[in-house]
């Protein structure tokens, strides 16, 4: 069996299976928070790191990359929900194309394995002229 097929059935694989892990709220139910949202807590936390730590650099600077961390987090889950519907239809499609191909290759349709002819041709003589 050629290996290109069995690449391509690894790619949808991991297409279907890819998910992105959506923020839980407290009752452990996916919260969809938009761009927006998300650059609202972003400049909220930012503020926050400004007020706790006036006089120490170097816990600013952590705190602010925690939260440029939850930003692109957020952002990154934000942008995935609304991708997914298409993502999601795209694997279908790729995944329906696949097995149409799969099915179309010898040996590998629904009969199972195509049999070896059970007598080779005979092979042609040529004519004299």
């Amino acid at each position: 069996m050629p290996k290109f097929p069995i690449f391509l059935i690894g790619v949808v694989t991991l297409l279907l299976t890819a998910v992105a892990t959506p923020v839980l709220a407290d009752d452990k139910a996916p919260v969809t928070r938009s761009a927006e949202d998300c650059a609202r807590e972003h400049q909220t936390c930012r503020a926050d790191c400004e007020t706790k730590h006036v006089d120490d650099e170097a816990k600013k600077a952590a705190c602010l990359s925690v939260c440029s961390a939850r930003y692109a987090a957020c952002d990154a889950n934000a942008a995935y929900q609304k991708a997914r519907p298409w993502l999601e239809e795209k694997a279908r499609q790729t995944k329906k194309f696949l097995e149409d191909l799969m099915k179309d290759l010898p040996g590998t349709g629904e009969g199972g394995a195509t049999p070896a002819p059970e007598t080779p041709p005979t092979p042609k003589t040529p004519k004299s002229i």
